[in-house]
């Protein structure tokens, strides 16, 4: 066992004096490299088996923070920026990579405003965090542990992102369809933008799902040993890993009873939305586009989320808990790495960067906007208001959900000029997110269809011209009386090839939606 820990030593030494000293240094890489893939694959960390297999390992495409995949979930969630945390977590994703014999695949870690524990990555190596698992960490063992699973999620290329980027994307739009089908522009503009809100919200809930690649429990299970490799070669305790999933295995339980909350919350709103759609003054008849709300909303969220749960329910029928996971990460452990010496936790860099008063403030006030999030559903005005307020004022004013906040309590409390001001801004900002452009979509419908789709126009050529907007587009071409414009985008829609974009296309186009 110590010939192996003194070949995987060799080799984090060599990695990082570089390639170009591998030769003056006498370094024997392929040598070391040689020793260790002999034998059966049961004899080898899963690092060095990777690495027997061919050059695979780290051969994944450029990473330039522009992709389409990035684009998606900075549009759906946004990206929480704070240049200290930032440079903090790629530097560490830097000494993980820096172990590697061979290039590294390209990376980079993002923050999300999500309280959620969650973290993902994308085919690009792209990572996301969310902020509710960063703030929980307690040591750099295990922010390190956490950046090295999900590196090796990317290293290993378990990702595949376009049917899920599909699946999520379909729903832009979604929301403006539903509101415009439902309540067909009647009543006080400012009541109908709130219960678009509350729509969004319900929308996000799937769409925030589509986001993050579920992963088969094979999957899982080679991350966590590959992860455990780059841990201990980044000369990290391996207390971190197993630290890591003991956590996740208690915030299981939490996310199970956050689910459920949020399931019933959708609910109520579902039986509120139904009672709402069989009042209609006496003598008047049911629109025939929407009967129900089960003929709308339902239907949407179900198209929506339907292939992405199917999706998640077949990769993850074998999907170890973290309490399963832990155990098995012991036992690699113990397997490979029973000798080596263990170096204490690394606690004081991680915790005194947390306790900063500006990072401190920054990861409160993100929880603050989730908190007063959770207030405005509830319908509490008055006091989301001045909370908002103050957020916008802080240490996370900044961030494009601090806006979108604002925005939402603004309209909520009836600030109609406020609320207009702060939609035009954020619809022109670089990180504008897709609920704001559909907020200020629907307000300018509010005022007449032309002002909706050219709202929409613009909204449009800034996002990039997405496909996912195409049944959108249709839906306010029609209502405008622009049969040509209607047309020819009901025809790019149809040449994309993508069965289910080109039905929500002809169906806003017949006026079904």
């Amino acid at each position: 066992m110590m010939k192996v820990w003194s070949a995987l030593a060799s080799l984090r030494a060599c990695s990082i004096m570089g390639a170009a000293l591998f030769v003056l240094s006498g370094c024997q890489t392929q040598d070391s490299m040689r020793e260790l893939i002999a034998g059966s694959a049961e004899q080898k960390p899963l690092l060095h088996r990777k690495i027997a297999e061919g050059p695979a390992l780290g051969q994944v495409a450029s990473l330039d923070g522009t992709g389409e995949d990035f684009y998606t979930v900075r549009l759906q969630m946004g990206v929480a920026k704070h240049p200290d945390l930032d440079k903090y977590l790629n530097d560490l994703l830097g000494k993980v990579q820096a172990t590697l014999p061979t290039s590294p695949a390209p990376a980079r870690i993002y923050i999300t405003p999500e309280p959620t524990f969650t973290a993902f990555g994308q085919a690009s190596g792209n990572i996301f965090i969310a902020h509710g698992m960063l703030s929980s960490l307690e040591s750099e063992d295990e922010v390190v542990a956490l950046i090295a699973h999900e590196y090796a999620h990317v290293l290993m290329e378990h990702y595949s992102t376009d049917i899920i980027s599909d699946l999520s994307g379909g729903l832009y739009g979604g929301a403006t369809l539903y509101m415009m089908a439902r309540h067909n522009q009647k009543g006080r503009m400012d009541d109908t933008l709130v219960r678009q809100a509350l729509v969004n919200e319900a929308v996000l809930e799937f769409s925030s799902t589509g986001l993050m690649p579920s992963l088969s429990r094979e999957q899982e299970s080679q991350a966590d040993r590959l992860g455990m490799d780059l841990l201990l070669r980044a000369g990290y305790s391996p207390v971190g890993m197993t630290a890591l999933l003991d956590r996740m295995h208690t915030w299981e339980g939490i996310s199970n009873s956050r689910k459920v909350e949020r399931a019933e919350r959708l609910s109520a709103f579902q039986a509120a939305e139904g009672e709402e759609a069989t009042k209609r003054p006496e003598g008047t008849a049911a629109s025939p586009q929407i009967p129900s709300f089960s003929a709308a909303f339902a239907a949407m969220l179900d198209h929506a989320s339907q292939g992405v749960q199917a999706l998640k329910a077949e990769l993850s029928k074998k999907h170890d808990d973290a309490a399963d996971r832990g155990r098995e990460i012991a036992a690699y452990q113990d397997q490979f790495y029973a000798d080596l010496d263990r170096p204490p936790l690394t606690v004081k860099p991680w915790l005194a960067l947390k306790e900063k008063r500006h990072v401190k403030a920054f990861f409160e006030g993100m929880q603050e906007i989730n908190d007063v999030a959770e207030l405005l559903s509830g319908q509490s005005g008055k006091e989301a208001l001045a909370r908002a307020r103050k957020v916008k004022a802080g240490a996370a004013g900044h961030l494009p959900s601090a806006r979108n906040l604002l925005t939402r309590a603004e309209m909520q409390a009836g600030n109609r000029d406020t609320a207009t001001a702060l939609m035009r801004a954020a619809v022109q900002s670089e990180d504008s997110l897709w609920q704001e452009h559909e907020r200020y979509i629907m307000y300018q419908l509010g005022e007449s269809a032309t002002k909706g789709r050219e709202a929409a126009e613009a909204s449009y050529d800034r996002l990039g011209s997405p496909q996912s907007m195409l049944p959108l587009m249709i839906k306010l071409y029609m209502r405008d009386n622009r049969i040509i414009q209607a047309d020819m985008f009901l025809l790019s829609c149809i040449k994309i090839g993508k069965p289910d974009l080109s039905a929500e296309c002809h169906k806003a186009y017949k006026g079904i939606v």
